[in-house]
């Protein structure tokens, strides 16, 4: 079997270790903890350029899926119009650098996890949550939601990476 090359506007799901991926994944019940966005990849005299977009608690920022391994990408990913909509999630994401983490839907995950789905859910927790920045799952699936293409028919902002392999693996 050969490896997949991931083209742009990709996501990846990886499952990394540390007391925050561990606290993502019993929280989450999943095995999985962070996602991205493969942007493509360049060769600067001879050193690899940053080849993919997430969100970290630093924001969201440029890094290298060589950090990473085991790498599940959505490669059976069906598009309206796969060379537009990879251009538009590559260039969305970009324009999202910079942005700062989103503390407070990590605060509606753990109201979630916590038995109060029905206070992380109001208008209101939505309101203050949209104007806070990303986490890594919340920038992949807003991208995505906003080429026409959702992984998943639930608020961007209410999605876990688990969520999200369900949606990869399953199309």
């Amino acid at each position: 079997m050969s490896a997949y090359t991931p083209r742009p506007g990709d996501l990846g799901i990886v499952n990394t270790t540390g007391w925050a991926a561990r606290f993502i994944q019993i929280g989450t019940v999943s095995r999985w903890n962070h996602v991205f966005i493969y942007i493509g990849s360049t060769n600067l005299g001879g050193i690899l350029s940053f080849d993919i977009i997430e969100a970290t608690p630093s924001g969201v920022k440029y890094g290298h899926s060589s950090d990473y391994t085991n790498i599940v990408w959505n490669k059976h990913q069906i598009f309206n119009d796969e060379a537009a909509d990879r251009a538009f999630i590559v260039d969305y994401v970009t324009k999202l650098i910079n942005k700062p983490y989103n503390w407070v839907n990590i605060f509606r995950i753990i109201l979630r996890i916590a038995g109060f789905k029905f206070f992380s859910d109001t208008k209101w927790m939505k309101k203050i949550a949209e104007k806070d920045g990303y986490i890594c799952s919340e920038l992949g699936e807003e991208a995505y939601e906003k080429s026409g293409n959702p992984l998943l028919s639930k608020d961007a902002g209410a999605t876990s990476p688990g969520d999200l392999i369900g949606a990869v693996v399953l199309q």
